[in-house]
């Protein structure tokens, strides 16, 4: 991927910096899974690719521009281990607006928009999201009308994080719900003695 994008000054400038700390902040170093091997997918014989980027942990999905409507140009891997996963990324369209040329991310077949369509032509952010070891995951750009300019997306994943395994230590209020239960029980059965002792 080229990043940044030659004679674009906000590529050259915050982008950048924030794809970078950004990964860095969220995960603590910037180690993308298994090197992230992508599988790249165009519907509709779109002409969308995948540009590797200035480290090895970050892509550029570029989408469709050959006059193809409804092409589909996504990457996805297979998730090798189970936890969270945060990714970084910049997105900015040539088009006339971003609802020519929207980005997602998916899991499993599930799609989540991460531009906003009535918003500017150059967007980022940080997403956050959970994986099971053998979910399908990635990246798409839609080119809705296959013209006027192509849709980028530049991401930076982090690592996947680990779940950790749930505690058997109960936490503070279940301890005070267990407590208060045994006080509960014993006040009734010491209820019950004094009834039945006066009554026998």
């Amino acid at each position: 991927m080229q990043v940044p994008l030659m004679g674009d000054p906000i590529m050259n400038s915050f982008p950048r910096l924030a794809l970078g700390l950004g990964a860095l902040l969220a995960c603590g170093a910037i180690v993308a899974p298994a090197q992230a091997q992508w599988t790249l997918e165009n519907t509709n014989e779109g002409d969308g690719y995948l540009q590797d980027g200035w480290s090895p942990y970050q892509w550029e999905l570029v989408g469709a521009n050959n006059e193809v409507d409804d092409n589909l140009a996504s990457v996805w891997q297979t998730a090798s281990e189970t936890g969270s996963i945060t990714f970084s990324y910049y997105y900015r369209t040539d088009d006339d607006d971003p609802s020519y040329d929207p980005a997602s991310y998916f899991i499993n077949g599930d799609s989540w928009e991460i531009v906003d369509e009535e918003g500017p032509n150059s967007q980022w952010g940080m997403v956050t999201f959970n994986l099971t070891a053998g979910d399908t995951f990635g990246f798409s750009i839609d080119s809705t009308d296959g013209c006027c300019g192509r849709g980028k997306l530049a991401f930076t994943l982090g690592e996947v994080e680990p779940t950790p395994p749930p505690s058997n230590v109960p936490e503070p209020v279940s301890w005070a719900m267990i407590v208060g239960g045994f006080g509960l029980i014993g006040s009734t059965m010491r209820g019950r003695r004094r009834i039945s002792g006066a009554f026998g």
